[in-house]
């Protein structure tokens, strides 16, 4: 799977001053503001006021959850080298004005890095969000990211209908493996297990 899809490996969460990053897979873990850490039982907080709780899920998988107050709060979860990212209850107040390559906070739409200009093409707003040399560095360090000015290999249709076509996971059985998965993200987990071949990626979801 990691030679032929790309995924997230790895996530990065400034607060003020204070950076947690979280990277998935056997050389994975977690970083507070660059430095590597392996006690998840340690109090932690980011700017002095929103904790971060730290859970042992299973073998393959930790939480790291960011609280912003009440029920709000910023979820990180690794699955064996896959990493994802939920925001609990977004408020208007912490995420009002955000935008960037999930698309603007409430609306869902696709601004360039101008906050105007509307980009319909989704490989031009992936292109438009690559971080550029002269932005902050938020993580520890580059690994094999595809660094600006170098621009991401866009594969085509084509060779994305042929890998999937090459995959022995069948749609019948990629659907048993995400039935417990949220209605939401049902078709993506379906997607994902069968790209993978993996029916456990199903426990990414």
């Amino acid at each position: 799977m990691q030679e032929k899809f790309s995924y997230v490996d790895g996530v990065s969460v400034r607060i003020g001053e204070d950076t947690l990053e979280v990277k998935g897979g056997a050389d994975g873990g977690f970083w507070m503001n660059g430095k590597q850490e392996t006690n998840i039982s340690l109090h932690r907080s980011l700017s002095d006021k929103f904790p971060v709780v730290i859970e042992q899920l299973s073998e393959k998988s930790q939480k790291f959850t960011i609280k912003l107050g009440g029920d709000e709060g910023i979820a990180i979860k690794t699955w064996n080298a896959l990493v994802r990212v939920s925001i609990n209850n977004a408020s208007s107040e912490h995420f009002g004005t955000s935008f960037g390559m999930m698309g603007a906070f409430a609306t869902g739409e696709k601004f360039g890095r101008d906050g105007i200009t509307n980009i319909d093409d989704f490989n031009k707003f992936g292109q438009e969000w690559q971080v550029l040399a002269t932005e902050a560095k938020l993580f520890h360090e580059d690994g094999n990211a595809v660094l600006s000015p170098s621009r991401c290999e866009i594969p085509s249709g084509s060779e994305m209908r042929r890998r999937l076509g090459e995959a022995s996971m069948t749609a019948e059985e990629a659907k048993i493996a995400c039935s417990r998965v949220e209605p939401a993200e049902f078709d993506l987990c379906v997607f994902d297990v069968m790209a993978s071949n993996d029916k456990d990626l199903a426990g990414a979801y």
